[in-house]
């Protein structure tokens, strides 16, 4: 029902916002990564190379962007990363430089910007009916702290999270 063009955005997207969502990642986390953002876990042989995610993030109090590692807890997101990977981003590579690392393109091949980022999702939850219901690409961080709250012990909700002070992430979660 969508031509090509829109059809592998769509495809993009999907990997784009299941990666947010795992990691409980900042939209701009999210442009930044990279296809060598990832790392294996030896002894967690189901995540394959996509054990954890290693970000670029924001540090407390004006203090200059922060590296975390963050692990992946979704057994079925390599599933998503590799199809991704295989599948959708080498369309994407047609326009690129052949140098390219940026793990989210654009149509024209360069690293998709944090405005094209919020484009997309406005547009989707637009298409999935979903306006006016306060919804922003922050949505998925939260939804992802507070599902990781259900199978992880708060401590390590709060180091994936990034985040110094417990009751930063307190102010994730609806209790």
């Amino acid at each position: 029902r969508f031509h090509a063009k829109a059809f592998q955005s769509f495809r993009r997207d999907k990997a784009m916002f299941a990666t947010i969502y795992t990691g409980n990642l900042r939209a701009c986390e999210a442009v930044r990564l990279s296809i060598n953002s990832f790392q294996e876990e030896p002894f967690i042989k189901e995540l394959k190379k996509f054990a954890y995610m290693n970000v670029w993030g924001k540090g407390s109090n004006g203090s200059g962007e922060r590296f975390r590692e963050v692990p992946v807890t979704d057994i079925e997101y390599p599933e998503v990363m590799e199809w991704y990977c295989q599948c959708v981003r080498p369309w994407y590579l047609e326009q690129a430089d052949p140098n390219e690392t940026a793990l989210f393109l654009s149509e024209r091949g360069k690293r998709i910007s944090y405005p094209a980022l919020r484009k997309r999702f406005n547009e989707i939850v637009t298409l999935a009916g979903l306006d006016g219901k306060n919804y922003t690409l922050h949505s998925f961080r939260r939804a992802g702290a507070f599902h990781d709250t259900c199978n992880m012990d708060m401590q390590s909700v709060q180091h994936k999270m990034g985040h110094h002070f417990f009751a930063t992430l307190c102010g994730y979660l609806p209790y």
